[in-house]
């Protein structure tokens, strides 16, 4: 089916923010005021009720652009505008001007009546420009690690690239990590254990990255953010070293009209260590299992 939404608006103004957070934060991913009025399109294509087939196919695509009426508009040069960033303001904020694109591809293979695996994969990217010159913003970048994607790792504490997991520039974990390229791809065979329980082996890998381009004002850059921005640039020649990879075990108790879900994510290639030490499945220990509590399947 075919889906637009012509006009989707989100005003997020910040009057009060705990400013030792975010001065905590070396790397500060969006978190600013915004106004987004978007348009989006999606395709969704789902065969999985109309096949009497072995394999079945879900594929779902959308492309988002916001800003750009906004900047038509002001082409005068009527609206406010910030003294340091010189972004334009509507309603004291400035307007985000971006085009968000993302593919979700899945492939489900029934092995038997109660043994199916499944295949997906995913790409995402948003490109900032015009009255958004650094980051886009927070909700409209993406995230890796958590339930329902590289379960090795918890959402947010995951990229973008070889973004060290303790920042050895200060000795301190403090961060929030977004980014506006993502790829990632899952495997998961999933079987029957007894009546309603089931279970789940699986493979995850993927991760966020930076484009290379200004991510701060002259006003806001410090060497110590410059150093940890090139860890996360996306680069052709070395992206998949930075592929985080993980195994897992999943317990699953199907309710009928949902599932009640447990995934142990096990780490084995972690980008975020230092090159060395980045194989770290040997070093496996009931400490370093991310347990992923959900309702529902990831994918």
């Amino acid at each position: 089916f075919h889906q637009i939404n012509l006009v989707d608006i989100n005003y997020v103004h910040l009057p009060r923010i705990d400013q030792s957070y975010l001065n905590s934060l070396e790397f500060k991913t969006g978190f600013q005021d915004n106004l987004i009025a978007a348009t989006r399109y999606t395709f969704q294509y789902d065969n999985q009720k109309f096949t009497k087939e072995r394999k079945s196919q879900f594929f779902k695509f959308s492309i988002e652009t916001a800003g750009n009426m906004l900047a038509a508009v002001n082409q005068s040069g009527n609206f406010d505008q910030n003294p340091d960033t010189k972004q334009f303001l509507v309603l004291g904020v400035p307007y985000a001007q971006y085009v968000k694109l993302d593919f979700d591809f899945r492939n489900y293979i029934n092995l038997s009546d109660e043994h199916q695996l499944v295949i997906r994969g995913f790409f995402g990217s948003t490109i900032n420009y015009g009255n958004t010159p650094y980051l886009p913003p927070f909700e409209k970048s993406f995230l890796a690690g958590g339930s329902n994607d590289i379960r090795g790792w918890t959402a947010y504490n995951l990229g973008p690239g070889n973004f060290p997991s303790k920042l050895y520039y200060t000795g301190t974990s403090s961060y929030a990590a977004v980014a506006p390229l993502k790829i990632m791809a899952n495997a998961e065979y999933r079987f029957p254990i007894i009546k309603a329980f089931r279970g789940a082996v699986f493979f995850d890998a993927g991760n966020i990255w930076l484009w290379d381009r200004t991510y701060n004002s002259a006003t806001d850059v410090s060497p110590v953010e410059l150093a940890l921005i090139k860890n996360g640039i996306f680069k052709f020649d070395e992206f998949y070293k930075q592929l985080a990879t993980n195994t897992g075990i999943g317990f699953r108790y199907d309710f009928g009209f949902f599932a009640f879900r447990l995934d142990l994510g096990m780490k084995i290639w972690d980008p975020t260590e230092p090159l060395n030490y980045r194989f770290v499945l040997p070093g496996l220990r009931w400490n370093t299992i991310t347990y992923n509590i959900a309702l529902g399947y990831p994918f």
